[in-house]
């Protein structure tokens, strides 16, 4: 397989989604999320369908996903009890992953577990 397919493989659900009419963001130079890719879909840019929000205490922030992320795919929960706010875990199909995934923990963005951590924080912060 060629690049380019891996990356037509890859962007698919994210181009029918966009079709749909959900909203896409694309990562930046920068490393930050933009939403609506203005110039279609370009292979050097990562992209990803918006995901939904949730509210934890009025902190609205991105959901963790519901769906079982790959084999041997790194995944990020949120851990109040060290320094960085989250763990890192590799899925494995080991029950402690689905233990996670249940109690709505899994997240496939970094920065995503840590403003979950962050927003369980502000519950008792005050």
């Amino acid at each position: 397989m060629s690049a380019f397919s891996d990356f037509c493989r890859e962007i698919a659900p994210v181009v029918a989604a966009a079709a749909n009419g959900e909203d896409v963001q694309f990562m930046g130079s920068d490393g930050s999320r933009y939403d609506k890719p203005v110039n279609g879909f370009i292979p050097a840019r990562l992209y990803r369908i918006k995901p939904k929000t949730v509210a934890i205490g009025g902190v609205e922030v991105n959901a963790p996903t519901k769906v079982a992320p790959k084999v041997y795919s790194r995944y990020y929960i949120p851990n109040i009890t060290v320094d960085k706010l989250h763990s890192v875990g590799v899925w494995s199909l080991k029950e402690r992953d689905f233990r996670y995934l249940d109690m709505g923990l899994v997240h496939l963005e970094e920065d995503d577990a840590i403003s979950h951590a962050k927003a369980l924080l502000s519950l008792t912060s005050k």
